[in-house]
């Protein structure tokens, strides 16, 4: 009899884990940290060099050969942070535990107040220094796996995830690429470095697969346009107080810095210009509730595991048109338009709210409703592309409206 029931145990542990499959669930039970390994080194805000280091993330007693990285940059206003913030360690243990080698960043910080140049220029250099130090971390496990490649990963397959700071950093390192995108910087880029500076590793590629924005934000979706086939994931809370949600200007201690483009402005573009990108909002809430929240920490490993593992497979579903777990019909007409924009939404009563977005991520129009029938005044707008989103408790449904009058 003991023999049976050990026999039954073996065999139901034997499915479970066949059950779960690598990169989406936590199959490993332990992680094996490597710290403070030296990518590169470059001068600070104050003109000293400081070595710039990261810590390696493996599952441990994993056999695979060729493994994807995540390469995670921890927030802190590009002025303090630390890549062993708990936000940070958490997210590289869990994605670690799905069979990733995960790597945290840390980057050069600070400003200098007294230089006289303005909070504006002092925080688009720092954000400069931080970007150039992600793509010298990118190329150091590019260099790596050309070299030994003791931590077995695959140098075609880097991702990208950041939290605030790193957040923009991460996108700004990958759309931020072209002399002519430099204009409204204000900055001298080329005495800095360029674009890929100094920090190490040169002569290989510091391009990413995909990028993971958590509550980051770009100064211009626009950047995004010559570069379509990153596809991006953003998680993001709609009250957020210091990224904006949407588009607005970033302020420092009372001071105004710059104009930034968040999570919801940088998904609407991209899905009206082509490009894969899902948006999880957390409703009601603050700046990165994710990490101070367990549940909400819980849900954006889910919500990134998802997206990864669909960049990992090539099974991502296109953002364009996104229709809600209860699979409610929305239709919409007539599209083209040109006076007014029908939706119907049959036996829906539930509050939803609408908006209208150009294709550089601006708000045209908003509003809600609880009835199943809804008719937007649009003969005032101008010709051209919008995405229509529909959201509720999460967004329910996406669609690219053309209005030619």
């Amino acid at each position: 009899m003991k023999k049976l029931l050990l026999i039954c145990a073996t065999t139901f542990m034997y499915t479970l884990s066949y059950a779960q499959t690598r990169f989406l669930d936590s199959i490993f039970a332990n992680v094996k940290v490597d710290s403070n390994v030296t990518y590169g080194n470059n001068k600070n805000v104050l003109n000293i060099a400081q070595d710039l280091v990261m810590d390696i993330y493996q599952p441990q007693g994993d056999t695979a050969t060729s493994r994807p990285v995540i390469v995670i940059a921890h927030g802190g206003s590009f002025i303090n942070g630390d890549r062993r913030l708990p936000d940070v360690v958490h997210l590289c243990r869990q994605f670690a535990k799905r069979g990733y080698v995960t790597a945290s960043i840390q980057y050069r910080q600070g400003i200098n107040p007294f230089s006289g140049l303005g909070f504006e220029i002092e925080f688009t250099q720092a954000v400069w220094r931080g970007q150039q130090d992600g793509r010298a971390a990118v190329r150091f496990l590019r260099k790596h796996a050309a070299t030994g490649n003791a931590y077995k990963i695959n140098p075609n397959m880097i991702y990208f995830a950041g939290v605030s700071a790193g957040g923009v950093l991460g996108l700004q390192m990958t759309f931020l690429d072209k002399p002519a995108e430099l204009a409204g910087l204000g900055i001298d880029t080329a005495f800095l470095g360029g674009f890929e500076g100094n920090t190490g590793n040169p002569g290989y590629s510091s391009d990413v697969a995909a990028i993971a924005n958590l509550s980051g934000a770009l100064k211009s979706v626009t950047w995004m346009y010559d570069k379509k086939t990153v596809p991006l994931c953003h998680v993001h809370g709609d009250q957020d107080q210091t990224v904006p949600y949407g588009s607005a200007d970033f302020f420092y201690m009372g001071n105004r810095v710059s104009f930034l483009q968040g999570s919801f402005s940088i998904d609407s573009a991209a899905k009206l210009n082509g490009i894969n990108s899902r948006l999880r909002t957390f409703k009601g809430q603050d700046h990165v509730p994710f990490s101070f929240n367990a549940s909400y920490m819980d849900t954006t490993v889910k919500y990134v595991a998802d997206f990864f593992y669909g960049v990992y497979t090539g099974a991502i579903v296109s953002s364009v048109k996104q229709i809600s777990k209860t699979n409610m019909d929305v239709l919409v007409y007539p599209n083209p338009a040109s006076n007014v924009l029908n939706i119907r939404i049959p036996g829906h009563t539930e509050n939803l709210r609408y908006t209208l977005t150009d294709i550089n991520g601006k708000t045209i129009e908003s509003g809600s409703w609880s009835s199943a029938n809804q008719t937007i005044d649009i003969a005032h707008l101008n010709d051209g592309l919008y995405l229509l989103n529909l959201s509720g408790e999460e967004t329910l449904y996406s669609k690219r409206i053309l209005i030619k009058h």
